[in-house]
């Protein structure tokens, strides 16, 4: 079984610096003279699961932050933010699969001594087994029969400090988004929601969303992409304004006056229902209105399908109203009144491991 799963394993190309300056310190297991072809594997996945978010129990989670401030109206850097969520991704990924196979090993180890100590003394090639596996789980047999640290017993305690935080609904790895938008393109910034969106749907990672100036218009439909109950706001942050406004100039009549005719020719009698030259209709008028009734629709169902509490009252707050800090909670767009340096601070305190994407 431990050699089926050994034969198994392979040691996954690392991520390190890329772009993200994502780099802890390397912690290797110490080896000696005896070591055995199951030490050597087990330390190299043991190496390689450390950008997790534990390196020798120090840190309880791992929480990267991704700087989203100064977004203009069309989302310039939409590149960066996908190359950067996709980049998250896979380093979460497979230093997933890393730890899912790091699991395996260990427990195979923890079947294999159970084994052991059930068969008793065995002869010497069972009695050599066990001193191999007593040595990979750090057990020291003879200078003091009653210290042992093992490494499967490490992995349980791991996992359940895993299971609390579950309980207090923080992930293995938490992604702080620090936004900052007053909004912009419909197209654009729903975009930018779906990356964020990435993050959001992957297994065991969260996505807290801090907005400590503005969230406004395409800003909220970027911000409403938290992970349930993790939107937070300043005191004084400006959010909302769920609403979608269309602008357009027409120099028809002034053309007119001045003896110039304009003309304007449509394949399709939809198209283009008001520009800058041709006449004005009243059909136009309605066709624009009617695409922007339509945005804005989709924009709430957005809204909602991201805040499923905010679906009773939405029309209430979708009217492209902004609210400070204190009303957006009372409305139910946000959900917690805190600076983004204060949250990380207490991050910091609670034992998390801070990484910043650059």
């Amino acid at each position: 079984m431990l050699r089926n799963a050994l034969a198994q394993t392979k040691e996954k190309r690392r991520f390190g610096g890329i772009r993200a300056g994502l780099r802890s310190s390397s912690t290797k297991l110490e080896s000696e003279k005896n070591a055995t072809a199951v030490r050597e594997m087990l330390s190299k996945l043991l190496t390689t699961t450390e950008s997790l978010g534990k390196s020798a129990g120090e840190y309880n989670s791992t929480v990267i932050i991704l700087d989203l401030q100064n977004l203009d109206t069309s989302v310039s850097s939409m590149s960066v933010l996908r190359d950067q969520v996709s980049f998250l991704l896979t380093h979460i990924r497979e230093n997933g699969e890393e730890q899912g196979v790091l699991n395996n090993v260990l427990a195979a180890l923890e079947e294999v001594t159970k084994m052991n100590h059930n068969n008793g003394t065995g002869g010497a090639e069972d009695k050599n087994q066990t001193s191999v596996i007593s040595e990979t789980n750090v057990t020291s047999e003879s200078e003091d029969e009653n210290t042992t640290a093992s490494l499967v017993t490490l992995s349980r305690e791991e996992n359940c400090n895993d299971k609390t935080s579950s309980a207090n609904n923080h992930a293995q790895i938490e992604v702080i988004i620090l936004l900052e938008s007053p909004g912009g393109s419909a197209s654009d910034y729903g975009l930018a929601a779906s990356q964020i969106g990435r993050l959001r749907d992957e297994p065991n990672v969260s996505v807290t969303i801090c907005v400590d100036k503005v969230a406004a218009s395409g800003g909220y439909m970027m911000a409403c992409m938290s992970s349930p109950g993790r939107l937070y706001a300043a005191p004084f942050a400006v959010l909302g304004s769920i609403g979608v406004i269309g602008t357009a100039i027409n120099v028809h009549n002034v053309l007119q006056k001045w003896g110039v005719r304009p003309l304007v020719f449509r394949g399709g009698k939809d198209k283009a229902p008001v520009g800058t030259i041709g006449e004005v209709t009243k059909e136009g008028m309605a066709k624009v209105q009617d695409m922007i009734d339509k945005t804005h629709a989709a924009f709430k169902r957005h809204v909602v399908s991201a805040r499923p509490a905010m679906a009773p009252h939405v029309e209430k707050v979708a009217t492209g109203d902004v609210w400070l800090g204190q009303d957006a909670l009372d409305v139910g767009l946000i959900d917690r009144i805190v600076t983004s340096d204060e949250y990380i601070g207490q991050r910091l305190r609670e034992g998390a491991r801070i990484l910043k994407l650059t």
